[in-house]
């Protein structure tokens, strides 16, 4: 919760500058709205993924909440990750409830309505299995081969 407040604050500037102070200006109609916002869509993805993977690949091994929490992540022989795994780690734990989106939708039917719930639906399953693993990783620490442990 602590990582997503620091990005929630960080993002909501961000978005004000692209969505309202490029847009406001100009006083374009709300079609013209969709470019920008896309752009803030892309720009806060990726932001949060260098956030994660700066941070869980330093010397801290962890974001500022993990710090606090004191936990860290290792990969399997408890060295520190590479930058590529720690983004590897954040890209599998955001794509892991899209794919249950996708094969909800098309198993369902169901239109953009169902949104929110597939994303439940796909992330509950993923981290419940820790639970089930000897070294209890989360589905996304067993695709980037990390795993989180006390400090």
């Amino acid at each position: 919760m602590i990582d997503s407040g620091l990005l929630y604050v960080t993002l909501l500037g961000v978005f004000k500058v692209i969505m309202l102070d490029a847009v406001r200006p100009y006083m374009l109609p709300i079609e013209a709205i969709v470019p920008p916002f896309r752009i803030g869509l892309v720009i806060s993805l990726v932001l949060a993924l260098v956030y994660h993977a700066l941070l869980e690949s330093s010397a801290w091994q962890g974001t500022v909440g993990k710090r606090i929490a004191s936990i860290k992540v290792t990969d399997l022989e408890g060295n520190r990750l590479t930058i590529g795994r720690a983004g590897t780690r954040y890209i599998a734990r955001q794509i892991i409830p899209l794919l249950s989106i996708l094969t909800g939708g098309l198993i369902q039917g169901d239109g953009g309505a169902a949104l929110v719930t597939y994303c439940q639906e796909g992330a509950i399953p993923a981290y419940l299995i820790q639970l089930f693993t000897r070294q209890r990783q989360a589905l996304h620490d067993m695709i980037a081969g990390t795993i989180v442990v006390n400090r």
